[in-house]
């Protein structure tokens, strides 16, 4: 059982970070900035990434998170670095990531129909960089930080 839970572990964690590496690389794209109504569709292709592989692929990686924890795989005490990374990376995906991604898509409807402001949608997309770019930074962190396991003895 232990294995399966690990294998899930990982699976999630492999959609939920490669799914955020595919929302960093799209704005990369040629033409993406051309014209309002390519910009949407590039959103829209990132908000339909965010609800079907990055928070389906965090919640799985959270719940079999909890299950190793639960199941304790190793002492507590060597988990707390991991712990912590992932708790900065939840509160920065559901607090600051989602919520901003959501206000983009809005203001990029807007500005495809002729409405909206380009200075809000600028100051909106400089946080989605920042953040997503510390978002992925933890995710390696973390990635190392659980496989490494400081503090956990030898191997």
């Amino acid at each position: 059982m232990l294995k399966f839970i690990r294998a899930l572990h990982i699976t999630g964690a492999v959609v939920f970070f490669g799914s955020i590496l595919g929302h960093a690389i799209t704005g990369l794209a040629e033409g993406v900035h051309d014209n309002a109504q390519t910009y949407l569709l590039t959103r829209q292709i990132v908000d339909i990434a965010t609800w079907y592989l990055t928070l389906p692929g965090l919640v799985l990686l959270t719940l079999t998170g909890i299950a190793l924890v639960v199941m304790r795989e190793r002492p507590i005490r060597h988990l707390r670095p991991h712990l912590f990374i992932v708790a900065l990376i939840l509160l920065n995906a559901v607090f600051i990531l989602l919520p901003t991604g959501q206000a983009i898509l809005s203001i990029s409807s807007d500005l495809a129909a002729g409405s909206g402001s380009n200075s809000e949608l600028s100051v909106l997309q400089e946080r989605e960089a920042m953040f997503g770019a510390a978002n992925i930074l933890l995710c390696l962190v973390a990635v190392f930080v659980g496989v490494i396991k400081p503090g956990g003895g030898k191997e």
